[in-house]
């Protein structure tokens, strides 16, 4: 029973960590820069084993 109990406080305690949506900006850019979004997997390559989105961030012009 105690096996079971820390098994599931370590299983409650990952889930709500995983939960966390802060992100950090390496690139730290005024607003004179341009920002655009990629989500993946991309349409044009579903093939591609990741998920998610990037950042990509550029002087206007």
């Amino acid at each position: 029973m105690k096996h079971l109990l820390i098994c599931f406080a370590i299983l409650i305690t990952t889930l709500v960590s995983a939960q966390d949506e802060t992100h950090q900006n390496l690139l730290v850019t005024d607003s004179t820069w341009a920002k655009e979004v990629f989500k993946f997997p991309i349409g044009f390559a579903q093939d591609i084993p990741y998920s998610g989105f990037e950042e990509a961030q550029f002087p206007k012009g």
